[in-house]
């Protein structure tokens, strides 16, 4: 004969029972907990958070997808990629979007990729996003995640398009730097030519026979000089304007920016002007270009984590026969030689590179000489500059250690060498 469970065996039951209840009333108070923090993170998340299916129809998105696309979370759920409005992605990205979808439905997470959405105000963005397949409630959908980038690929076209004009300004340059040196050459033959036809006239008179051809021979050096002088202008693929005074710190500042937002450094730059600094006479946008270039070399030679420092002043240079010569040129053996006495104004670029080796300082400023790979300089940068510096009666100096480049100005209202003139 059996019994029952007595009355003590019961009651123990109960307590287990009782006792399983809480722990499943303290699970769920967690799990509430944990989906409140989840609903959080989701809900209040910077980026755009959306959950589609293998098919790319929405499920579910947070605030930061509706304030991206422009479109409540209604009018998102339950339509795809292709049918909200005109179309939340363009036709022109439907490859790659179906390529992203494939390797989703495969499992395999995806991006970053970056796509064009049609916001619902008419606007387009770019963005970019990342895809995480993964199951909810039992279904296969994608979590994905997606921000604006649409500043950083207008500030990376705007980087390009300034690094296309600098290098074409700079080609351009190049041009007119070899013209240049070319028309002078020619300019010095003409000029006999001329000459001696003219004094060949003279001394003929008008009734000699000969005195026809030297006249011809003075048209034809005139009309050949003024071919020369229209290469130049054309190699310039610019006006040649008179020179002007121009605010040297104000044009090493331009220059900063420029080299800055062209080549979108990390680098730090440090710019130390002087105060009351005298302007100089000439072309205040090639100088501009000179210090461009100077600055770009210098983040290409820097470290990561360099700091590259411009400095403007001005000094004075002694006579030769004078040992007290400015200490400011003590480490630029070559310039006490070549830079006339007198006030000049100076822009230097130093870095925390290694320098370019003295045995080529002279060879630097050959056009088409480059210490750089071919695909970071043509070898034109310093023969620029130098042919710059040239036509505003400056110099240029290197210095290894540290490494440094001095460009030498003279100031508009006391001219130690020549002024600026258009060649």
């Amino acid at each position: 004969m059996t019994t029952g469970p007595t009355s003590d065996d019961l009651q123990a039951r109960v307590a287990e029972l009782e006792a399983e209840v809480e722990r499943l009333r303290d699970v769920e108070r967690r799990l509430q907990t944990a989906n409140g923090r989840l609903e959080i993170l989701f809900e209040d998340a910077p980026d755009a958070i959306i959950i589609h299916d293998l098919k790319g129809v929405f499920i579910d998105g947070n605030r930061a997808s509706e304030e991206m696309v422009g479109y409540d979370r209604a009018e998102l759920i339950g339509k795809s990629f292709l049918t909200i409005g005109v179309g939340l992605v363009p036709m022109s990205q439907l490859p790659k979007l179906t390529k992203i979808l494939a390797l989703q439905a495969l499992g395999r997470t995806t991006g970053p990729d970056e796509l064009i959405l049609n916001r619902k105000d008419g606007t387009r963005i770019w963005i970019e996003v990342r895809g995480y397949p993964t199951m909810i409630d039992g279904r296969r959908v994608v979590l994905g995640v997606a921000r604006d980038v649409s500043r950083r690929r207008t500030a990376e076209e705007k980087a390009r398009h300034l690094e296309l004009r600098t290098r074409d300004s700079e080609r351009r340059e190049a041009a007119a730097s070899v013209t240049a040196g070319l028309a002078h050459s020619f300019n010095n033959l003409l000029t006999p030519i001329g000459g001696f036809a003219q004094l060949i006239e003279m001394r003929a008179g008008e009734e000699n026979r000969i005195a026809k051809p030297a006249r011809r021979i003075q048209m034809a050096a005139a009309e050949a000089a003024e071919l020369v002088q229209k290469l130049v202008d054309y190699a310039r693929h610019e006006a040649v304007e008179a020179p002007t005074e121009v605010d040297l710190v104000e044009v090493v500042g331009n220059a900063r920016a420029i080299a800055l937002e062209t080549t979108g450094t990390e680098t730090e730059i440090v710019f130390e002007p002087a105060a009351d600094m005298p302007s100089v006479h000439g072309h205040g946008k090639q100088l501009e270009r000179a210090v461009v270039s100077l600055i770009i070399n210098a983040i290409e030679a820097s470290p990561a984590g360099g700091r590259i420092v411009v400095r403007a002043h001005s000094f004075e240079v002694a006579d030769s026969s004078d040992d007290s010569t400015s200490s400011s040129l003590s480490s630029f053996s070559d310039v006490a030689e070549t830079v006339p006495p007198g006030t000049w104004l100076a822009v230097e670029v130093s870095d925390e590179g290694p320098g370019i080796p003295v045995e080529l300082h002279r060879r630097v400023f050959e056009p088409f000489f480059t210490t750089k790979d071919a695909a970071h300089g043509a070898g034109m940068g310093l023969a620029v500059t130098q042919g710059i510096l040239a036509t505003h009666g400056g110099h240029i100096t290197l210095e290894t250690d540290p490494s440094t480049v001095q460009l030498l100005l003279p100031p508009a209202d006391g001219t130690p060498g020549d002024a600026a003139t258009a060649p």
